[in-house]
Formats: structure tokens, sequence, C-alpha cells
């Protein structure tokens, strides 16, 4: 799905579901729904994303709370969600069942992220990178975490119209997990996006970036 391609996503979490179909119960289970919710999203489904976000992980604190990193998932799924569909209160209290979720030295950072995420889909430019700013120990946070972190802030920066900014992020994305330019829709939106604002400032940067990403 990081890829674009939805379609294969889809044909394989299909596959997943059907593998598991008979332990709907099981830790394997609940993380396979949890990707299905993440298509979901990632394709625009918002409100069917929500919907099986907010279920699922419901259904979960029930049969196993202690699975921690799927009930994170799905909180922060259905938070995305909410905030795409404006809905400041939702969104909001499922970034709160996410911090209770998870114990505070497990995937941390995480949440914080994801809520810059959803103060930018509420339209909060201004709060999203206040947001930004104020998340600690970026440096020793897990790869992935730290690529999600600068891609979220190039989007905040970008959102304000910084595009030295923004190419400075995008920049250190790239520092710490090279394939995110290359292969994540995201960046590459980001990147595509920063481009066409012709920042004579940092043309050259965005240039070479978009030519490691394939654009250019």
């Amino acid at each position: 799905m990081q890829t674009g391609d939805s379609h294969f996503a889809q044909v394989a979490v299909d596959h997943g579901l059907a593998e598991l179909s008979a332990h709907r119960d099981s830790p394997g289970w609940f993380a396979v729904v949890g990707q299905y919710g993440d298509v979901l999203l990632r394709s625009g489904s918002y409100a069917e994303a929500r919907r099986l976000a907010v279920d699922t992980a419901a259904a979960l604190a029930r049969t196993a709370p202690d699975q921690h990193t799927a009930l994170l998932r799905l909180h922060l799924i259905g938070a995305e969600a909410a905030a795409v569909l404006k809905d400041h209160r939702d969104a909001h209290a499922s970034l709160d069942k996410a911090r209770e979720a998870v114990p505070a030295d497990l995937w941390p950072g995480v949440v914080d992220i994801a809520g810059v995420r959803v103060e930018l889909a509420l339209g909060r430019v201004d709060q999203a990178l206040r947001l930004a700013g104020g998340i600690e120990g970026v440096p020793t946070m897990c790869r992935m975490t730290q690529s999600a972190h600068y891609l979220t802030l190039a989007e905040a920066h970008l959102a304000n119209r910084d595009l030295i900014a923004t190419t400075f992020a995008l920049m250190q994305a790239e520092r710490v997990c090279a394939e995110d330019i290359r292969f994540a829709v995201a960046a590459r939106e980001i990147v595509t996006e920063a481009l066409t604002h012709n920042s004579a400032s940092v043309r050259h940067e965005l240039s070479v970036l978009a030519e490691r990403a394939g654009i250019l």
C-alpha cells in the first residue's frame, strides 16, 4: 500500500483474512484487520476505515487487551480517518485511546507523530507544527518512526508554504530511510508538490531528491 498499489494491497489483505478466517480472535487476525483498515484509509474510504478501526479495537480491547501493537494501529487509523472527516472530537478521542493502550516505553513518539497528522487533516497547520516541534527523542526512535516524523513535518511545512523547511525535512527523511523517498506515495507527493512552487532557494535540492525518487 505504501507504494500506491491499492489493488494488490487489497488482494494481499484478502488472502490474509482468508488464511486466518478460522482464527478470528487470534493476534494474526487482528493484525491483518488493521492492515485492511490501513488500505481503506490510504485508498480514500475514510468512513469505512473509521468504522472498521473503532469496531475492531473495541472487540480487541475486550478479548485481548495485551495486544498493544494491534490496538495502537487500529486507534491511529480511527484517529486519522476521523480527522479527514473533520470530526475533531472523535479524532482526539482515538488518539487518547491509543496513548492509553500502549505502555510508555513501547513505540515511543508514534502517537505524537500521528497527532501531527491529525492536526494537518483537520486543517490546523500551526498546531501541527507546534506539536511536531515538541516531539522529543526523535534520533533514538526506529528508522521507520523517524522517517514518518520527518515526512509529516515536511507536509506541515509545505502546507505553511515554507519550502526551505519542507526540503530540509525531506532530506532528513531520506537520510534515515532513503527507501521512503524513492517508494512511499506520501513522500513522492510532497516532493512533487514542492517542485510546483519553483522556489529558487531550494530548486537544486528538490531536483536532486526528485531524480533519486524517479520523479524527474
